[in-house]
């Protein structure tokens, strides 16, 4: 999601600090810092605090977005099938049905970003957290 925030518009994150890849630029009229940490997910707190995080959730099913302030997950539905090692379903190709929909969630993804910083949590959050169909 960071790479396609980057891209879209036109941040370049290549400045590499705190074993962290970073970019700053424009979004609208809003400042923003994006980085990318180069650590597993378990140290990242070695490359940055979190000021607002993206990241993938295992305990969300697959396309699943969510906007909260703060909290946790609410189970453990994205989890892998029973006997099947976490790093291989997490590095497993999408199947074909879940190819069809990565468009849908980046784009949806990329609208709650925005409306993040020029809407507001509650608006942002209302807007990704409600199902798409």
């Amino acid at each position: 999601m960071v790479d396609l925030l980057a891209d879209a518009e036109g941040i370049s994150v290549n400045t590499v600090n705190f074993k962290a890849l970073f970019g700053r630029g424009l979004i609208g009229h809003v400042l923003v810092m994006l980085a990318k940490p180069q650590t597993l997910m378990d140290a990242s707190d070695e490359s940055f605090c979190t000021l607002f995080q993206i990241y993938e959730d295992l305990a969300l099913p697959f396309g699943t977005l969510r906007l909260l302030p703060k909290g946790g997950h609410g189970g453990h539905n994205g989890r892998p099938p029973k006997k099947m090692d976490t790093a291989n379903y997490i590095l497993s190709q999408f199947s074909e049905e879940e190819h069809e929909q990565l468009d849908n969630i980046f784009r949806t993804g990329l609208k709650g970003i925005r409306m993040l910083l020029f809407e507001g949590v509650s608006d942002s959050g209302t807007f990704v957290n409600t199902p798409k169909d």
